[in-house]
């Protein structure tokens, strides 16, 4: 129930915060409300992603709607020791600003194996929108551990990316770390949790410090 195993596909509803501050010393802010819904015996799962953006990365304050996301979830496979999940995730341009968001469709397909060192691959690209805004062309490593205590009450897991911008010929890279804990339980097996996600930019391309 903590919603580190990749392959455990539960009903969540989740809010959270995130800031982020650029190279260029400005920042972005982006506060999420997510919502999945598992079906087909939970081999599947469909999630919404809205999120609120907020930014003076022009040098003046915008707030407002970004770009909307669902994900489609398949664990294809899956035993004691493994599991193979197959995602795809469309983003749609919905910003109510331009700086907030990309003015482009885009798919992200990926491929995750493993539920306790589960490294993953991620190929995003923009298929329509904007002509104006730049196309999205973009692979993303992901190597994402997960270190849960006896009790199950906390975890630490951390989460190293590598992405490989074609579009733009850069390639930056970050290291996330997430330190979170059960806060209580709910009826019908459910919990609520809580936690904290701090992380650095790496590398001459990095998106943010």
């Amino acid at each position: 129930t903590s919603g580190t195993n990749p392959a455990v596909l539960n009903r969540t509803l989740s809010f959270d915060s995130e800031y982020t501050r650029l190279p260029t010393g400005n920042y972005v802010n982006n506060t999420t409300f997510r919502f999945t819904q598992p079906f087909a015996d939970n081999r599947m799962s469909l999630r919404l992603k809205v999120p609120l953006v907020s930014t003076a990365v022009l040098g003046e304050g915008r707030f407002g709607l970004g770009d909307i996301s669902t994900k489609w979830t398949w664990v294809a496979d899956i035993n004691l020791k493994t599991a193979l999940v197959v995602e795809a995730e469309l983003f749609a341009p919905t910003a109510s600003d331009r700086v907030l968001g990309s003015g482009k469709w885009s798919l992200a397909p990926s491929i995750n194996k493993n539920i306790i060192i589960a490294p993953a691959y991620i190929h995003n690209f923009s298929f329509a929108g904007d002509s104006d805004r730049a196309s999205i062309h973009r692979g993303d490593f992901d190597l994402y551990v997960v270190y849960t205590a006896d009790v199950k009450s906390w975890w630490v897991t951390s989460d190293l990316a590598l992405s490989f911008d074609y579009q733009n010929g850069k390639t930056p890279a970050a290291w996330k770390v997430q330190f979170g804990r059960n806060l209580g339980k709910l009826t019908g097996g459910g919990a609520i949790n809580g936690f904290i996600k701090p992380g650095i930019g790496i590398g001459g391309d990095r998106a943010f410090d």
